[in-house]
């Protein structure tokens, strides 16, 4: 299994090859393009609130590990928040708590997506990470009675 900083070490390569930021866009949107939703992903439960866009995260948690699916009215968004699937999506729930995430800053990113956008980013982070302690911790209860 690929380790989340190979994966993200793919992104930030990609990035490096993708040298101007309207090439890094035009990715970013055709991946978001290229990934169709369910529309059950789109409730209130799953919105990312402090994105200055629409966007929305379901996180799940089966046999230990975190599966995640998004969207968002921003094709922008959407392939920001599909970086965060392919790094983290599949991946056991305490590699998920523990992961160091710097694609944002290693792709630089941050310096050419307005401030509300990478809030939003790293929001989802966020929230990924708060499931997955839940859940590990719920994990363990569960394992500690039987």
């Amino acid at each position: 299994m690929i380790s989340i900083e190979q994966k993200q070490n793919e992104i930030v390569e990609t990035f490096r090859l993708l040298e101007d930021w309207m090439d890094q866009y035009t990715y970013l949107v055709e991946t978001a393009q290229s990934v169709a939703v369910s529309e059950a992903v789109r409730c209130d439960a799953n919105r990312i609130r402090e994105c200055q866009s629409e966007a929305w995260i379901d996180i799940r948690c089966n046999d230990g590990k975190i599966n995640l699916a998004v969207d968002s009215d921003s094709l922008l968004v959407k392939g920001m928040l599909l970086l965060l699937v392919r790094i983290l999506d599949g991946e056991p729930l305490a590699t998920v708590c523990s992961a160091e995430l710097d694609f944002i800053e290693t792709t630089e990113l941050y310096q050419n997506v307005p401030p509300a956008r990478i809030t939003g980013l790293r929001s989802a982070v966020s929230k990924i990470r708060g499931v997955a302690r839940q859940a590990a911790v719920k994990k363990n209860r569960n394992g500690l009675k039987k």
